[in-house]
């Protein structure tokens, strides 16, 4: 019998306080493949375009609230497939000079929100993002790679977890 008043002290501390905080994703991956062209905003080639449908099957059963692209054609038709199928709009955060400012509003946008996010960005700003996001440091990511997935996995908006895999079809120059 004694022990009934300390069971129910426990009970309510638990619903007070949780014993674990809500986690959350945010996946950042690099456009798929581009067109090879002299246009400085080229469209995903027939590749990329596929590509960007494995990522779709990739994130499957995933539940996402935001979706982010630069305002380069090729990053949003990266995420367009998804934008689709989620009912989700794309949310373009235009890159500008200084980058780490850029950058910085990305990532703020993120932290202050809810949900599992998906970026889509560049080659030369997805490792900057992830240190900004809380993550480690990246090696640079080759203008041949486009099969990368990072995920940052956040608990009360500090990294818990982070890891790299892969989706669609393997780069055959990855150098990996």
């Amino acid at each position: 019998m004694k022990w009934i008043p300390l069971i129910t002290l426990a009970m309510a501390l638990c619903q007070i306080s949780p014993l674990r905080a809500e986690e959350r994703m945010i996946f950042l991956v690099r456009h798929a493949e581009k067109q090879l062209s002299a246009d400085k905003d080229p469209q995903l080639s027939d590749q990329g375009q596929r590509r960007a449908r494995d990522l779709v099957r990739h994130l499957h059963g995933i539940p996402l609230e935001g979706l982010i692209a630069s305002q380069f054609i090729r990053t949003q038709a990266t995420l367009t497939p998804l934008s689709e199928d989620r009912k989700l709009p794309i949310r373009v955060i235009p890159l500008q000079q200084p980058l780490a400012t850029s950058l910085a509003d990305i990532a703020s946008l993120v932290l202050q929100g809810e949900g599992n996010w998906v970026i889509a960005g560049h080659s030369n700003t997805l490792g900057p993002l992830i240190e900004k996001l809380g993550g480690p440091a990246i090696a640079p990511i080759s203008e041949n790679e486009y099969d990368k997935l990072f995920q940052l996995t956040l608990s009360q908006e500090q990294v818990v977890g982070f890891k790299t895999s892969r989706y669609g079809e393997p780069n055959a120059k990855s150098g990996e």
